[in-house]
């Protein structure tokens, strides 16, 4: 089986204070993230609140509130702050790709807030490193504190088939 996709991600689930889960996934972010989000809304689980850049996916339900940077918010950091005002249960960033998005992701986090966030990297140790750097001494206790595993999620294709299908480990 080949791997799909040019690019990875990293995929952060912050549940709530101090806890969150870091998943990595090659190829077909978009589809895991909204898959992802679909379960997490599957129940009672209140409002949630994207901020993407583009907005690639729309989600029809009454609880999923997206903000396009560009167009209703500055950037990732003043979406995320600007959301965490609104109180949501969960909050999805696109993408880290600043320090200041990285600190206030781990704030909202461990302020209750359930976070799916996004970064650029080729393995997780390499995530890792990047998270860390992004942090720097500002937030290296919090990383420290809030992470509680890893996940690896590849989507890879199934041999002479079309079908895409996700694994994990």
């Amino acid at each position: 089986m080949n791997f799909v996709g040019c690019f990875s991600k990293i995929f952060w689930v912050f549940y709530g204070c101090f806890r969150w889960v870091l998943f990595y996934q090659i190829g077909g972010f978009l589809v895991g993230l909204c898959k992802g989000l679909s379960l997490l809304n599957s129940g009672e689980l209140g409002v949630t609140i994207t901020i993407e850049d583009p907005v690639e996916y729309l989600h029809h339900k009454d609880t999923i509130f997206q903000r396009e940077v560009g167009t209703k918010v500055k950037d990732f950091k003043t979406g995320l702050v600007d959301a965490v005002r609104v109180n949501p249960t969960t909050i999805v960033i696109g993408e880290i790709r600043d320090t200041e998005t990285a600190l206030e992701a781990v704030r909202a986090g461990l302020n209750g807030h359930r976070v799916l966030a996004t970064l650029h990297a080729s393995s997780i140790k390499e995530a890792i490193s990047r998270l860390w750097a992004f942090l720097n001494d500002q937030g290296d206790e919090l990383l420290v504190q809030s992470l509680q595993g890893i996940v690896a999620q590849h989507l890879i294709h199934i041999t002479n088939k079309k079908n895409i299908v996700f694994t994990r480990h």
